[in-house]
């Protein structure tokens, strides 16, 4: 996998006494920090502070060299590049494949210094006759040995010359002779990986000088407790006249000379700026001056160098550094002001405890209907709603299967914390559900669903005074048609006596989902040139996402097009479905939230269906929020928003405090036309479903996903503005970002 930052350049080694004059700073080299004066209060106005201890738990914190465990999903993450592939039973058994013509890592050493590479491997068993394997070993670009492997596993040993290695982040390439896939000469195999060597095991071993590897970076009161030979990463978003301020500096024991280095890396720069920082005279405060010329995301490191000679190592382990309260200061001019959401003006406006309605329409990519862009004609009523309404132009799935991401749109919650993540997961009974918060709060709950994955038995009834599960039949199509649902539900709303407590109802219809089986017109309309009328069933789309049948252009036509006739249908039952409010006086007292729950890929990154990446098409859905008495109508919220935040929306629409423990943040100040406070949003994706394992983050242009799977495809940064169907990977070019 690729690492996290850049190659580093040789450490400047020039010593800070306290604070040094400007007529000083002005003579350092070019390629240092500098270090300033202190500012007093009346000089450093609207300054906010990050506490890097209070921090240190989000930062990475590197100690020297390294294993590598293939056997713990996320012990690599950090430091195997590409060239690596691990299948879930793989994981299991703990081994990797090294793959193609070769395979990277890096690892982080204190000084220049010999490292042992000890590893356990074996070649490939090809099929048919292939020379000898064997695996040159490339340091920073340059040969350094080369091994022949035996033909079953063993354990082997080189060294790494220390005139090669960097006081830093290291680069190892292991390059192979050859490699095979096995579907090549078995025609019984599916493996169409170019297996070279079988790893079992790597470890780098390096001297530290007698300190301990096994000491851990600690934060106590505030402070940073750096044993020697470490380094804490901190990414951040930064600007000019941001500074690191430092209250002193405190060796730990007294052999050898600790001293600090901070270091700074700027996106898009290949310069490395850093500064040696004595513990001698820095029992003060002192401020590190940044430099930075505009705003944007960087890498501020801080590391411990402790050149001990033989005679302090016999006098005792050489010390690592207390780095007291140190922090960022972030500048902000004076008279710079956030606009003040207009939340107020709208809740005023809004009558007391609305009713609420959430419809849901699972499988729904956003990039499939009208309002969000696509040219067919297969939306007009969800396009007509959401030009009466709040639409979310990002608006992010939590996970992309419905268990996972319905739990969160319903708790508030991230999904790691819900606990309903994977098939035999329910969702628990502490989870305090909207239903639950709604119940309590007076209002009458009812859900009709059509997908067992929602159901009770997987723990959502919680909180719902009427819970209809129109259940799965045993039929080609599976899933109740939309039309059901609403006679369904209108059925039970007309049967119910009339009463003053508002409502809360959760419709989950499941049109969408495969088996992709419109009903006529929509099939005749949308897809009339599908001539195969199996093509849309569950077992060949079974055999795809097995890899049993062919990805031909023209079958991911046909499916594209059964799935756009099912959207069209659905969209014409949410038609209805919202008629049926207005027959009943419910429209303009009501807010009406349409949402899916994750959407579909058709082999945009080599998949079918969903629950298997957390890409794009998978990911983003719609969110359309129609207020009472169309306030707020007809606009559309551009920043970055997550399903999570749906639950403290709609409770303070109700005037229902959310509970501590939501995670989610209410969109109000966005649906008034106002800012959120605390900068740009970000949402949080999570899947971890048959042995498929990712974790994504978006911003208002960029998304960042890491996968574990079949593939093994590593970290991808995408920028969706100029590259909305993810092709192109920049995690390369954009490390800090990373």
């Amino acid at each position: 996998m690729m690492t996290l930052i850049r190659l580093w350049i040789p450490l400047a080694t020039l010593a800070i006494l306290g604070c040094v004059s400007d007529e000083e700073s002005s003579a350092r080299r070019p390629g240092s920090l500098e270090i300033g004066p202190t500012p007093t209060a009346a000089t450093s106005p609207g300054r906010d502070t990050v506490d890097l201890g209070l921090r240190l738990s989000v930062a990475q914190v590197r100690s020297p060299f390294g294993s590598f465990d293939f056997s713990n999903p996320t012990s690599e993450m950090e430091t195997l590049q590409e060239g690596w592939s691990q299948r879930p039973w793989e994981l299991e058994k703990g081994y990797a494949w090294g793959v193609g013509a070769g395979s990277r890592l890096t690892f982080f050493a204190p000084r220049s210094q010999e490292v042992s590479v000890r590893f356990r491997a074996r070649a490939y068993d090809a099929e048919d006759d292939r020379p000898d394997q064997t695996i040159r070993f490339f340091l920073q670009g340059t040969e350094v040995d080369v091994v022949e492997l035996w033909p079953f596993t063993r354990s082997y040993r080189i060294r790494l010359p220390a005139r090669k290695i960097r006081a830093g982040i290291n680069h190892l390439e292991l390059r192979y002779r050859w490699s095979q896939a096995p579907a090549e000469v078995d025609p019984d195999s599916e493996d169409e990986r170019p297996l070279a060597v079988k790893w079992e095991e790597i470890r780098l071993e390096g001297r530290l000088d007698g300190g301990r590897g096994d000491r851990a970076v600690e934060a106590p009161g505030g402070d940073l407790l750096l044993p020697p030979a470490h380094r804490i990463d901190y990414f951040l978003h930064l600007g000019p006249g941001d500074r690191l301020r430092l209250n002193g500096l405190e060796p730990q024991e007294a052999p050898g000379s600790p001293r600090l280095v901070v270091e700074l890396e700027e996106e898009g720069k290949r310069d490395l700026r850093n500064v040696t920082i004595e513990p001698a005279g820095a029992d003060r405060s002192l401020d590190v001056v940044l430099g930075l010329d505009t705003p944007g995301p960087v890498r501020l490191s801080l590391l411990t160098v402790n050149d001990a000679g033989w005679w302090d190592r016999i006098r005792g382990e050489p010390g690592g550094l207390r780095v007291l309260a140190p922090r960022v200061l972030r500048h902000q001019s004076p008279g710079v002001t956030r606009n003040e959401p207009r939340t107020r003006t709208l809740a005023e406006s809004l009558p007391d405890r609305p009713n609420v309605f959430i419809y849901l329409i699972d499988t729904l990519r956003a990039d499939h209907l009208g309002c969000y862009g696509y040219p067919r004609p297969i939306s007009p009523e969800i396009d007509s709603f959401a030009g009466n309404a709040v639409l979310f132009r990002r608006a992010v799935a939590p996970s992309s299967w419905t268990r996972s991401s319905v739990a969160s749109l319903l708790t508030g919650v991230h999904p790691r914390s819900h606990g309903a993540i994977g098939r035999d997961d329910a969702l628990p009974e502490e989870a305090r559900t909207l239903a639950e918060l709604l119940q309590d709060a007076g209002y009458r709950t009812t859900a009709f669903i059509t997908n067992g994955n929602v159901g009770a038995r997987a723990g959502f009834a919680q909180g719902f005074d009427e819970f209809r599960h129109l259940e799965e039949e045993d039929t080609e199509r599976i899933h109740r048609f939309s039309d059901e649902l609403n006679e369904a539900f209108f059925d039970w709303l007309d049967s119910e006596p009339e009463t003053s407590e508002p409502l809360f109802a959760y419709v989950h219809a499941t049109d969408p989902h495969g088996p992709y089986t419109p009903p006529e017109p929509f099939r005749s309309r949308f897809a009339s040139r599908v001539r195969d009328p199996q093509v849309g069933l569950m077992e060949p789309l079974q055999e795809l996402t097995r890899g049993e049948r062919v990805p031909t252009d023209s079958l991911r036509r046909d499916l594209l097009a059964l799935y756009d006739a099912e959207i069209a249908f659905n969209d014409a039952q949410f038609g209805a479905f919202l008629d049926g409010l207005e027959a009943r006086g419910l429209d303009r007292s009501s807010v009406v939230v349409l949402v899916s729950d994750h959407g579909e890929e058709f082999y945009d990154h080599g998949w079918w269906q969903h629950g298997k990446t957390l890409y794009r098409e998978q990911i983003w859905v719609p969110l359309v929020v129609k207020l009472p008495r169309e306030g707020a109508g007809g606009s559309v919220v551009e920043p970055v928003v997550g399903l999570v935040d749906v639950v403290p929306t709609l409770l303070e629409l109700a005037g229902v405090d959310p509970p501590p423990l939501v995670q989610g943040e209410s969109l109000l100040p966005l649906l008034s036309g106002g800012d959120v406070p605390g900068g740009p949003r970000r949402a949080f994706a999570h899947l971890d479903l048959d042995q498929r394992f990712g974790e994504s983050v978006v911003t208002r242009d960029s998304h960042f996903v890491f996968h574990r799977n079949e593939h093994w495809t590593g970290p991808g940064l995408f920028d969706w503005s100029r590259d909305p169907e993810e092709t192109r990977n920049l995690a390369d070019e954009r490390p800090v970002r990373v």
